[in-house]
């Protein structure tokens, strides 16, 4: 059975000083989320632009609230923001994360983790986390709407919580994986099984507006799940290597380090269960290509505030508990550490490791840096002591210098991947190309295109259904202009390969856009229609 929850540290009975710091520190991270909101220019990557987009463009096509891709749980919520501009939504999600850091410190403070504004810092010191929290995607609003169930059911309120939980089934596919957990601890803190039935109403909801829907509902695709080459696959330990980008080094060990202790807690295995399912799912869907999931770090930041609460949970036990306890967990963190850096030197040597995923490539040497340095140091540490009195003094040193170590790397790691939003490659060439379009006097005539970065430049909206782009260029007069680009008219539903158009007479090459080093997929032709043309 779930632990009794003690009746002093129900919601809003935190002590003054904890909740003092933790206000405190939720300021400085939202104030941090908003300046970098404020001078980015860019899209963190392509989705991040297509939600907003679809947002944004739901004022003009209300279908796109209910459209799959763009997930209508994120669209309905964003339309308002995103009808002020793209920096309106950016703030909107940091104030989404500042909401889910102060619900951390509420679940942490409720499963009697000590000193749980740690957990605050520990959030924020997520690169992904605070990457995301001036961006527009989905992940930062799961893992609020996440925490705030699990906050209802620590409370014993599962009705609330299941209907909450309802809101992740339509804001990313994978939440479904919730609901038979909810249903686990459910049963096993005696709860009704009947009292989690509102689970489905977002589902129910969005089914019978089907009809209005411009794309297939994500109950459907979650029943006709199949394996796709779209993005291709990874290996069964590419989502721990990404876990170290999603979440940071340190912080990942630890909370890995944590999950047995933190499991104890009041309530603990909801909040484990949510990290350890979460990551389970990701594993599975990226080493057999389901979903057409492109096995990217972002996937993992939902459950950032539960990583946050192990690694909490990690640190109070390595610097708090009895020598015993402190000793056995000192061994834990050597074992996750090498393990890691196994499979970190496993993953890297094989071709699991998309060129989208840059970081990956530099993760596997600071990993060995950070290996090499902790068993240097400790070492050096052991190696100093004269009695056995002062070798137990020296392993709180080494387990204090360990852990410094981790932290330091996490520092170094998070200033790596941490930027200010600038244009992508994406946005760079289309720029570029419309530019060059325009400086060539060609600005008046119609211009073929499926690539979502000319579209927000060009302040165009796209219908939720567009017609082929392959039969607009068949219906487009001679003269127009045909806009190849590498990923969006390469696509199956818009069937217009580059080879079609290099092949054809009825097009000639006017433009092709300078390479972008360490992004070829940043690639843009232009073409001229002087012919009749009509797709195979």
């Amino acid at each position: 059975m779930t632990p009794t929850i003690p009746a002093n540290l129900s919601l809003g009975e935190t002590s003054d000083s904890d909740r003092r710091i933790a206000l405190l520190l939720i300021a400085v991270g939202l104030f941090s989320s908003t300046l970098f909101a404020l001078q980015s220019t860019g899209a963190y990557q392509l989705d991040d632009l297509g939600h907003y987009a679809m947002a944004n463009w739901s004022w003009t096509y209300p279908k796109y609230l209910l459209h799959e891709w763009g997930r209508p749980g994120f669209t309905i919520l964003y339309a308002i923001p995103a009808r002020f501009g793209w920096t309106a939504a950016r703030l909107l999600t940091a104030i989404i994360c500042a909401i889910t850091a102060w619900y951390t410190f509420i679940i942490a403070r409720r499963m009697c983790v000590p000193r749980s504004w740690i957990t605050i810092l520990l959030l924020y010191a997520q690169p992904l986390f605070f990457q995301l929290s001036f961006a527009t995607l989905t992940e930062t609003l799961l893992a609020l709407i996440l925490c705030i169930a699990v906050d209802l059911a620590q409370r014993g309120r599962w009705t609330a919580s299941s209907a909450v939980l309802a809101l992740a089934l339509i804001t990313r596919h994978e939440a479904v994986l919730f609901v038979p957990l909810w249903a686990w601890v459910a049963w096993r803190s005696s709860v009704s099984l009947w009292r989690l039935t509102p689970v489905v109403w977002a589902f129910v909801a969005q089914h019978l507006l089907s009809p209005l829907s411009p794309s297939e509902t994500i109950l459907h695709r979650m029943l006709h799940a199949r394996p796709t080459d779209f993005y291709g696959h990874g290996g069964w330990l590419s989502m721990l290597c990404r876990s170290l980008e999603a979440w940071g080094p340190a912080i990942a060990i630890l909370a890995f380090c944590g999950v047995g202790k933190a499991r104890t807690r009041p309530h603990g295995d909801l909040v484990v269960g949510t990290f350890l399912v979460y990551f389970a799912a990701h594993t599975l869907i990226w080493a057999t290509g389901l979903f057409g999931g492109g096995g990217l770090p972002r996937y993992l930041v939902p459950v950032a505030p539960f990583v946050a609460i192990c690694a909490a949970s990690a640190l109070n036990e390595l610097f708090a508990a009895p020598d015993e306890t402190r000793r056995r967990f000192t061994a834990l963190l050597a074992a996750i550490l090498l393990v890691v850096e196994l499979a970190v030197e496993l993953q890297v040597k094989t071709q699991a490791v998309p060129f989208y995923v840059p970081h990956s490539h530099h993760v596997v040497w600071l990993m060995r840096a950070t290996v090499a340095a902790v068993l240097l140091c400790c070492a050096v540490v052991f190696l100093r002591a004269r009695d056995p009195g002062e070798l137990q003094r020296r392993r709180r040193s080494a387990i204090a210098l360990a852990v410094s170590i981790l932290l330091l790397t996490q520092l170094v790691a998070w200033n790596y991947i941490v930027k200010v939003a600038k244009p992508l490659p994406q946005e760079q060439i289309a720029r570029q190309t419309l530019d060059w379009i325009s400086k060539q006097g060609f600005a008046d005539r119609p211009l073929l295109y499926a690539d979502l970065c000319i579209a927000h430049l060009r302040n165009e909206i796209q219908p939720p259904v567009p017609e082929l782009l392959c039969d607009r260029v068949a219906k487009s007069p001679d003269g127009s202009l045909v806009l190849w680009d590498q990923f969006y008219a390469e696509q199956g539903w818009n069937k217009l390969p580059r080879t079609g158009l290099d092949q054809s007479p009825s097009f000639r090459l006017i433009y092709e856009s300078p390479p972008i080093q360490f992004s070829p997929e940043a690639r843009i032709r232009l073409y001229e229609k002087i012919g009749p043309w009509n797709p195979d």
